[in-house]
């Protein structure tokens, strides 16, 4: 929602993109630890928990393919 604000997407938008990835990546490395720990991996990635929380990772890595959208 900020970035529809012109004014905040220019002052903070170089810092808001670094919370984005910096979560995304610690986001993504508790997914990968989670599936490490449990007894059964497959079991957690098709459960609906572990299809959600594939679902959220995948979107800032499109923003590299597609940088409009990302601004």
């Amino acid at each position: 929602m900020l970035e529809s604000l012109q004014d905040l997407a220019v002052l903070h938008g170089r810092m808001r993109r670094g919370f984005e990835w910096g979560f995304t990546l610690l986001f993504m490395a508790e997914y990968v630890v989670r599936i490490l720990c449990v007894r059964r991996p497959l079991g957690y990635v098709t459960s609906s928990y572990g299809v959600v929380d594939l679902l959220a990772i995948p979107p800032t890595y499109l923003s590299l393919l597609f940088p409009a959208g990302s601004r």
